[in-house]
C-alpha cells in the first residue's frame, strides 16, 4: 500500500493569493513588525461587506457611460407627489392631500390615527 502526501495541511485556505501577497509585502516593508501587527494591518485593509446594497458597474477608461445603469435622483428637496394605494373589496377610502413635507411622527398623528386606525378596527389583518 502506498501513500502520497498532498501539499498543504489539508485545511481550506483562509486567505486568497492576493491577500497572501499583501501580507508578504508588508512583512518585507516592515521587517521588525511582529506577525500579529502585519495580520491586523491586513485585516483592517479589507472590507468584504456591501456598502448600502449598491451595485458597482465598472467601465474602461474612455468608454462612454451606459445610460441603462444610471439612476436619476433628486438631490435637493423639491415639490413632489406620493400616492399610496390600498386595494380592498366592497369598501372605499378617502383621498388625503398633504401639501407640505411630512415627518414620521406627523404621519402617524395626522394620517394613521384618524384615517387608518378607525378602518382597521373592524378589519381582521
Amino acid at each position: 500500500m502506498t501513500f502520497t502526501r498532498r501539499p498543504g495541511s489539508g485545511r481550506f485556505r483562509q486567505t486568497s493569493s492576493a491577500e497572501d501577497r499583501h501580507i508578504l509585502r508588508n512583512a518585507r516593508v516592515h521587517p521588525t513588525a511582529s506577525p500579529a501587527v502585519i495580520e491586523a494591518h491586513d485585516e483592517s485593509r479589507f472590507n468584504l461587506s456591501s456598502d448600502g446594497n449598491r451595485v458597482r458597474v465598472w467601465r474602461h477608461r474612455g468608454e462612454p457611460l451606459n445610460h441603462a445603469f444610471s439612476l436619476q435622483r433628486h438631490t435637493s428637496p423639491i415639490a413632489g407627489v406620493i400616492v399610496r394605494v390600498a386595494i380592498a373589496y366592497n369598501t372605499r377610502s378617502p383621498l388625503v392631500l398633504i401639501r407640505s413635507t411630512m415627518t414620521a411622527q406627523w404621519y402617524v398623528h395626522d394620517i394613521l390615527q384618524p384615517h387608518v386606525l378607525p378602518t382597521a378596527a373592524w378589519t381582521h389583518f
